[in-house]
């Protein structure tokens, strides 16, 4: 696997069909570094697997809002250090980065760490409730996970997974919210 490492220790790899490609890294807690810990639980179309054993050529992944299969176009490795948030609903638990995105049953789009303890997340059906919040600061660097669905669309439904059986959303996603997070900090400047 390809890696680069910039001097704040940053390092990102995409993984993408035969070949590996290396995405411009951005510096722990920016925009374009929310993910899932290494281990998360990825339904897919051939079980459930670690986001980090997901094969580009074989996998596709479920997804719980449109309720359909989605093929994936690459897979980012990240090293992170900042806030992770754990998230836990009545059955299941997941931990992701801070700025990870998640959408609400009533279609609002939050990052983890605005998440709060009575959300509902959207699920495509009833929604899951959210029973606990737990925001930690990690200290040392940890290996995160995201994808890219091929042949997806704009709108926010087209870019989710099931990640330990909790709703969550994906790069594009949470790529929308970091740049939405920015103009709204760009016009209050």
């Amino acid at each position: 696997m390809k890696k680069k490492i910039l001097n704040d220790g940053c390092m990102r790899t995409i993984i993408g069909g035969p070949t590996h490609q290396l995405r411009d890294p951005i510096p722990p807690g920016g925009a374009g570094t929310s993910c899932f810990h290494e281990e998360t639980m990825i339904v897919t179309n051939n079980g459930s697997k670690m986001i980090k054993n997901i094969d580009l050529t074989i996998d596709k992944i479920w997804n719980p809002i449109n309720q359909k299969w989605m093929e994936l176009s690459r897979k980012t490795v990240t090293l992170w250090q900042g806030e992770v948030c754990k998230i836990a609903t009545s059955e299941n638990e997941l931990i992701t980065t801070s700025n990870h995105p998640f959408m609400l049953k009533d279609g609002t789009v939050l990052k983890a760490e605005n998440l709060e303890v009575g959300d509902v997340l959207d699920n495509g059906s009833e929604g899951i409730v959210i029973k606990a919040m737990q925001l930690n600061k990690v200290q040392e660097y940890v290996i995160v996970h995201n994808l890219v669905f091929k042949n997806a669309g704009t709108a926010d439904c087209e870019h989710f997974v099931e990640a330990n059986g909790i709703p969550s959303g994906i790069l594009h996603l949470q790529d929308k919210v970091a740049n939405a997070s920015l103009t709204k900090a760009l016009q209050l400047n």
